[in-house]
């Protein structure tokens, strides 16, 4: 997470929080749980996403010191957190995959459940007029969330069981990185996956499995794939993958 020139950055192995400053790096919080999975800046305030024991979403003040905002029984990872209107944050939830809406004050709703089709919702991305874009574990999905009207459909099947990444574009399109770790052998050479899909757009009108009714809108088809990231990505389990870009165009309708 990035505030001016500093930089807050957390390794996977311990439940702290550098900051960063220039050339000059040290500790500057150090959080309950096992790691930090997710940072957003928020005005004056960290906000980090905790996984394993004491899991939750914490704000840290400018002096370091944390406080719990969120929490639930069933939530061991918080993989993202994407700020919201109003004060409001939302949160991508493991080994339960879930989106959370969670208020200034801590008091949170359920928006989506992607059900059997995943564990884990490993990203968001804010789009306009109020859409919420999540990507999941396991069936490389992408979908569109209307927080206003509860309602969600799919928008990406990717060829790759994993989608890491959501950036939506000021002018209604989205870019997407995915992974899969099934794809990357031991001496770096690609095999094939065993996902068998062709990283086809879903069935125009084809709801998400998430709450409320139905979105009516035709899906379409997206762009297709670009350039493959230089770099090997991965998931949860964090083995490496090659994690190539998917483009949805600004033209392409969903």
């Amino acid at each position: 997470a990035v505030r001016g020139k500093v930089v807050y950055a957390a390794a996977g192995n311990e439940p702290v929080i550098y900051r960063i400053t220039g050339k000059k790096a040290g500790k500057f919080a150090k959080l309950p749980g096992t790691m930090v999975t997710a940072l957003v800046v928020r005005g004056k305030d960290l906000l980090a996403g905790v996984g394993g024991k004491d899991a939750g979403i914490y704000v840290v003040d400018a002096k370091g010191k944390a406080r719990k905002l969120w929490s639930h029984e069933k939530v061991k990872y918080i993989w993202a957190i994407e700020p919201g209107p109003a004060g409001r944050l939302y949160a991508a939830t493991g080994p339960v995959p879930k989106v959370y809406a969670v208020d200034a004050k801590g008091a949170a709703r359920e928006i989506y459940d992607a059900g059997k089709l995943a564990k884990n919702i490993l990203c968001l991305g804010s789009g306009r007029d109020g859409m919420l874009y999540a990507g999941t574990d396991q069936s490389g999905l992408v979908v569109e969330i209307d927080t206003r009207e509860k309602s969600s459909r799919v928008v990406l099947d990717a060829d790759e069981s994993e989608i890491s990444a959501i950036v939506p574009d000021d002018k209604g399109g989205l870019y997407v990185s995915t992974a899969d770790a099934a794809k990357a052998s031991a001496d770096g050479k690609v095999v094939p996956s065993d996902k068998g899909k062709n990283g086809k757009p879903a069935t125009p009108g084809a709801p998400g499995p998430g709450k409320g009714k139905a979105a009516t809108k035709p899906a379409g088809k997206p762009a297709g794939k670009g350039k493959a990231a230089d770099k090997p990505g991965g998931g949860p389990a964090g083995k490496p993958a090659k994690a190539p870009l998917a483009a949805i165009k600004p033209g392409d309708k969903f």
